[in-house]
């Protein structure tokens, strides 16, 4: 009995590490495109891949970096990285808060000056009559 017990833990064991081993292989990815024949070899530009979409016989292109385009044709050295976006955001909206604060600041000195002028109008008003 112990033994039998053993060989099947053995048996567990096996089993266990050949799925981890087999779980350690690069994923498998479906292709959704099929290659260009050698008559479209030229249809992309800069090094650009020439495919045919899944469901459509239209040519597209997988273009590389920094290309883009329908056939690769433009370069897009534009792109920014979400990074980069959350940092332009970000000073955005501080410069827009920063101004904001000023505006409120210089409306506060401005109507503390018109109030502390008031009074005074008004004692030259009454002592004149």
């Amino acid at each position: 009995l112990t033994i039998l017990l053993s060989a099947l833990a053995v048996l567990h064991l096996t089993s266990i590490l050949s799925l981890s081993a087999g779980s350690l292989e690069e994923p498998q990815v479906l292709r959704t495109y099929t290659s260009c024949g050698s008559e479209h070899m030229n249809y992309c530009s800069n090094g650009g891949k020439c495919i045919y979409p899944q469901d459509t016989e239209k040519l597209a292109c997988i273009c590389k970096a920094p290309y883009s385009g329908e056939r690769c044709l433009f370069i897009s050295d534009h792109t920014r990285s979400p990074a980069q976006l959350e940092q332009l955001i970000a000073i955005c909206f501080g410069l827009i808060m920063f101004i904001f604060a000023l505006a409120i600041i210089v409306c506060c000195c401005i109507y503390k000056k018109c109030e502390k002028s008031a009074p005074l109008k008004s004692a030259l008003a009454d002592s004149s009559v």
